[in-house]
């Protein structure tokens, strides 16, 4: 289990990302929970824990006009699950 440490309660977002790391490349992922503090994540791609990274989304509901968003984070876990990992990243403000 957890330890759940969020101040904001997460609400789910099942939307694809487009993430960027810091020499540039670039990965797609699927958002899982999204709050003004950060989003969670499921990728193919392992990221470092405290690594910087780009998120790239759109915010608005499907079928909306599009609201793309690009916020700058860290990541704060990166754990395997499966064939792939579950990330956290908390963005900067």
């Amino acid at each position: 289990m957890i330890n759940e440490r969020r101040r904001m309660r997460r609400i789910r977002f099942p939307r694809p990302v487009r993430v960027a790391g810091p020499q540039g490349e670039r990965w797609s992922a699927r958002a899982v929970d999204f709050c003004l503090e950060g989003i969670g994540l499921e990728a193919d791609h392992e990221t470092a824990v405290g690594e910087e990274v780009n998120v790239i989304f759109n915010l608005a509901r499907p079928g909306s006009r599009a609201r793309t968003v690009q916020a700058r984070g860290r990541v704060t876990h990166c754990e395997r699950r499966g064939d792939g990992y579950v990330l956290g990243v908390q963005f900067r403000h």
